[in-house]
C-alpha cells in the first residue's frame, strides 16, 4: 500500500500568497524605478544647488556630489535585485531554522504533522506500559497529547501568517525601497 502525503490544509493558503507576491513585485517595481530615478535626479540636482549656493568649494562640491551618486547607485543595485536578494535572505531564514528543528522542511504542514507524530508517541509509549487501564492517567494522557498537538496547531497557523505576512511586505515593499534614498 502506498503512503500518500499528510493532508496539509494550510500550505495552499500561504502559498497562493507566494504567486501573489510575484504579482504585486512585478507591478510595483516599474513604479518603483520610474520614483527612484525621478527623486534621485531631485536628489543630485537639489544637493548640488544647495552646495553652490552655501559658497562651497569647487573639490567639497565635486566630492559631495560624488557620495551622493554613489550611495544612489548602491540603493539602485538593491532596488534592482530586490526580487532575488530578498527570496534569497527569505529562503536561507527558512533552511536555517527547518536545519535547526530537524525537520525536513520549515512549513505549517509540517508543523502540524509533527504535533501529531508527538502526540501518538506519547500515546503509544504510554499504551506500551499498560498504563491506560488506570482513568487517571488515561485522562492525563490524552489531556497531554490534545494539548501537544493543539499547540503544534497553533504554531502552524502562527507560521502560515507569518509567510502570508512576509510575502505581503515583500511583494509591496519594492515601493518602499525607493523611500531609502
Amino acid at each position: 500500500m502506498p503512503l500518500t502525503p499528510p493532508l496539509d490544509a494550510l500550505s495552499p493558503v500561504y502559498e497562493h500568497f507566494a504567486v501573489l507576491r510575484a504579482l504585486w513585485f512585478g507591478t510595483l517595481f516599474d513604479y518603483a524605478n520610474h520614483l527612484f530615478l525621478m527623486l534621485a535626479l531631485l536628489e543630485v540636482g537639489l544637493g548640488a544647488i544647495l552646495w553652490m549656493a552655501s559658497q562651497q568649494e569647487a573639490e567639497f562640491v565635486g566630492l559631495m556630489l560624488l557620495r551622493r551618486i554613489v550611495w544612489i547607485g548602491f540603493m539602485y543595485a538593491v532596488l534592482l535585485f530586490s526580487n532575488s536578494w530578498i527570496t534569497a535572505v527569505m529562503n536561507s531564514f527558512i533552511e536555517a531554522g527547518a536545519t535547526a528543528a530537524g525537520v525536513p522542511a520549515l512549513n505549517p504542514g509540517e508543523l502540524a504533522t509533527q504535533g501529531i507524530t508527538i502526540a501518538a508517541k506519547m500515546l503509544w509509549q504510554v499504551s506500551e506500559l499498560s498504563l491506560l487501564w488506570r482513568p487517571v492517567t488515561l485522562l492525563t494522557v490524552l489531556f497531554s497529547g490534545l494539548g501537544v498537538a493543539l499547540a503544534y496547531f497553533v504554531i502552524a497557523i502562527q507560521l502560515s501568517l507569518t509567510l502570508i505576512e512576509s510575502y505581503i511586505v515583500t511583494g509591496g515593499g519594492v515601493l518602499l525601497l525607493e523611500s531609502v534614498l
